[in-house]
């Protein structure tokens, strides 16, 4: 019955330095690909749902600053502060309105609430998706500015949710075809890992030390393993949990022979 139980330790063990791995390849092709802020920027667009006044938010220096390039050119930033969408957005109606309607804002020339309400109900505002969405925020929060901006982040958070959804279930996607995908190539064979498991004791012992410290400390190395839940190890994080899995490897002469946490399985001829 123990070894059993040391098989399903070591089995388990292998598959969360299998599965950092698919994580670290993962977060390598997002940031290759910019996912995340493809997927803000989209985001983004689907809430303000006015094509000018998203093309001015980009735009604004706030969130364009935000761009390792030229506003709104190149990778999107992969986050932006609540706050700092409020103040960009607040700024990019009062300037769109006082552009299109002057006297309409003559007596609000600060961000106030009075001028975002005046602003909205301006012709060049009035039809806008933006106005349908932003007026019961303004009516909501009375006279009080602090509670309207609250109330347009909570709008932004709100929509930066369903993004969040939408860019964790195409992730989940993606993990499963580099996981089977890294299983094919690295030759990744769950029975023959428990059957080599089952023959060497030492290796079971080795396997079971590290899943022990594992869960003593909840640590890989230095890094906490709650903490890659939502994310890939940074390069600080891989280099210190890479003597944890080579330790894994070197600890027994029957993995070093055969296996890595990079190749667990059965060796074809």
């Amino acid at each position: 019955m123990w070894t059993v139980l040391d098989i399903a330790i070591g089995l388990g063990t292998v598959f969360l330095a299998f599965s950092i791995v698919v994580s670290g390849i993962n977060e390598w092709v997002a940031q290759l690909y910019a996912r995340r802020g493809e997927y803000l920027r989209e985001g983004l667009q689907r809430l303000i749902n006015d094509g000018a006044i998203y093309r001015r938010v980009l735009h604004h220096p706030l969130v364009g600053s935000l761009y390792r390039e030229r506003a709104a050119q190149g990778k999107p930033p992969s986050y932006i502060d609540p706050n700092t969408f409020a103040m960009a957005i607040a700024d990019v109606l009062l300037a769109r309105a006082r552009a299109a309607q002057p006297e309409a804002l003559a007596q609000h020339p600060r961000l106030t609430v009075d001028a975002l309400r005046a602003a909205l109900q301006t012709p060049a505002l009035a039809g806008s998706p933006v106005a349908f969405s932003l007026n019961p925020i303004i009516d909501r929060a009375g006279n009080d500015l602090g509670a309207a901006m609250q109330g347009i982040q909570n709008w932004f958070n709100s929509g930066m949710d369903r993004v969040s959804g939408w860019y964790k279930t195409r992730t989940r996607w993606v993990l499963l075809w580099i996981g089977l995908l890294l299983a094919a190539l690295c030759n990744i064979d769950a029975i023959e890992i428990a059957a080599t498991l089952n023959r060497s004791p030492a290796l079971r012992s080795s396997l079971v030390s590290t899943a022990t410290g594992i869960v003593e400390t909840g640590k890989v190395g230095n890094v906490t393993i709650t903490d890659l839940r939502d994310r890939a190890p940074t390069q600080e994080e891989w280099q210190s949990m890479r003597p944890v899995f080579e330790g894994m490897r070197s600890e027994s002469g029957t993995l070093l022979q055969s296996y890595s946490p990079f190749r667990l399985g059965r060796t074809r001829k």
